[in-house]
């Protein structure tokens, strides 16, 4: 994903938000193609969460998940989960010492950071004015030069890779946790 920082006194009228001048935007055609596809990562993404939620709930008490889920919900965003998922098994996998198990958490915290970070952009993604090459406006920020939207191109194929990642996390996810019962048991 290409990202590209466009300042406000470079949108014609100074407005991020008003149709820019010679663009063409991203057709029905296009939006029917990619519709489906936010659909399916948003879906895919819940996934990962309940996962994680569940993970979380059963390292806190494994024969009544109830204060654990309790926890979750009291956390209510997902970094905040993730945080708490990082904490409670990065304690029991350094304990554990089984180098694999370490290796295969490792890869899910980074996966889990990085799916929150591009599910946002996706989803919340100015949709309605992309253009025909699909960038789209992300958000607006500021720093030392002044306020700026984001730009990111985000195309069909594009989508399907993160949809691809976020399966592949929940996967991971659930062979982790089989790996990590399978080291508690015989240590």
């Amino acid at each position: 994903m290409e990202s590209v920082k466009k300042y406000l006194h470079q949108y014609d009228s100074g407005d991020p938000f008003e149709h820019e001048k010679g663009v063409t935007h991203i057709s029905e055609e296009q939006l029917n193609e990619i519709f489906p596809l936010i659909g399916r990562l948003a879906v895919q993404f819940n996934y990962v969460e309940a996962s994680l939620d569940y993970h979380i709930a059963d390292i806190v008490n494994p024969r009544s998940r109830q204060p654990g889920y309790t926890i979750t919900a009291e956390l209510g965003n997902f970094t905040k989960k993730v945080l708490v998922f990082r904490s409670l098994y990065g304690t029991a996998v350094e304990a554990l010492g089984d180098e694999e198990l370490k290796k295969a958490y490792s890869k899910i915290i980074g996966d889990l950071f990085k799916v929150k970070d591009f599910r946002n952009d996706i989803v919340h993604a100015n949709w309605m004015d992309a253009n025909s090459i699909y960038q789209v406006k992300l958000r607006l920020l500021t720093d030392d030069k002044g306020v700026y939207t984001k730009v990111e191109t985000m195309n069909p194929d594009f989508l399907r890779s993160k949809i691809d990642l976020l399966s592949d996390l929940w996967g991971n996810l659930e062979i982790f946790s089989f790996k990590f019962a399978e080291v508690l048991s015989v240590s």
